[in-house]
């Protein structure tokens, strides 16, 4: 029991400020990324200016990119707005809408290609 032990002894359970990241173990099952999963893949999240304002997938499982770690997708040159057909507009991810932002999270834009890409082999590992 850990309350017996040494953690027990000095730890305590209070409210924190922040957010607590979910582990990396089996992120390339977790496609979308980001709190809102408003990014398709690892690579995206790793290079903030190739993320697709408005896309959508199949939905499919066989559809999955395992090269991009993620969806594979289909970036639109249009958002939910300028999609006529309302079974298609539910299916379009439009980070302009409130909340859906895929900003922010530039952490990986240092990387070069090639160092962005040991990332993502790295991480299939986990």
């Amino acid at each position: 029991m850990v309350y017996k032990g040494f953690y027990g002894e000095v730890s305590r359970l209070e409210p924190q400020v922040g957010y607590v990241a979910p582990p990396l173990d089996g992120i390339w099952a977790t496609a979308p990324y980001l709190h809102n999963g408003s990014v398709p893949t690892v690579a995206a999240l790793l290079d903030s200016a190739s993320r697709p304002q408005s896309w959508t997938r199949s939905h499919q499982s066989t559809d999955y990119d395992p090269v991009a770690l993620g969806w594979k997708h289909e970036a639109l040159d249009h958002g939910q707005e300028g999609e006529p057909s309302a079974d298609l507009r539910k299916r379009i991810y439009d980070t302009t809408q409130p909340g859906y932002g895929n900003g922010g999270h530039t952490f990986g834009d240092a990387l070069d290609a090639s160092d962005r890409a040991a990332v993502i082999e790295y991480l299939k590992t986990l």
